[in-house]
């Protein structure tokens, strides 16, 4: 839409207006090790929220490498931008400390809640232009400052959007609370199956 085809008040702004902070690491790969800090990319993220079944570790002196200019922190969002494009997920606090691979954005929110910002990249709208900033080396790739000028359509007023964030809480909450609930039943299957198997336990 050009300016003059908007609806009356509303406005195109930048994605790089509606955040605090967009960054990745710099490309450094730190040492790998049994177990400590999990270091997270892509391939770790399934059905839209982190999997840390098959995760690499780091140490925590290579966390400070990895993260000496800004650190994960709780709420923040993180998306893929490299070989697989627009995995979209939460940090949660159970899962810190971690380390965030270069083929990853952070997102802080401050303007507006991350739960909204969350739904935001998920929409076909940010899909469609995510995938249009895209770039093909050895792989797809899509730079920070691509994802920094995506336009979205909002509100002038943003406070406008602000009281209706709660919509978006609620919605986002109730998604991670059956997610969790997911995760305990597969848990408990996984603990009762081969009991079952074996004849430990029976079905009544």
């Amino acid at each position: 839409l050009g300016a003059n085809e908007l609806p009356e008040g509303w406005r195109v702004y930048q994605f790089k207006d509606l955040v605090k902070h967009i960054r990745p690491w710099t490309n450094y790969q730190p040492e790998r090790v049994e177990n400590w800090i999990p270091f997270v990319n892509g391939r770790n993220v399934k059905n839209w929220f982190l999997d840390l079944s098959d995760v690499k570790y780091i140490t925590e002196e290579e966390y400070k490498r990895v993260h000496n200019s800004w650190i994960p922190e709780e709420n923040d969002i993180l998306i893929t931008r490299i070989w697989t494009l627009w995995n979209v997920w939460v940090i949660n606090k159970e899962e810190l400390p971690l380390a965030v691979h270069y083929n990853n954005i952070d997102i802080k929110c401050d303007i507006l809640a991350y739960q909204l910002i969350y739904f935001l990249l998920k929409s076909e709208h940010f899909l469609y232009f995510y995938h249009l900033r895209k770039k093909q080396a050895v792989q797809e790739y899509i730079t920070i400052e691509d994802v920094e000028s995506i336009p979205i359509i909002l509100p002038i007023h943003l406070s406008e959007l602000k009281e209706k964030e709660s919509m978006f809480i609620e919605l986002f909450d109730k998604i991670r609370d059956n997610y969790n609930q997911i995760q305990t039943l597969s848990k408990t299957r996984d603990e009762l199956l081969p009991k079952l198997m074996k004849g430990e336990v029976r079905v009544v």
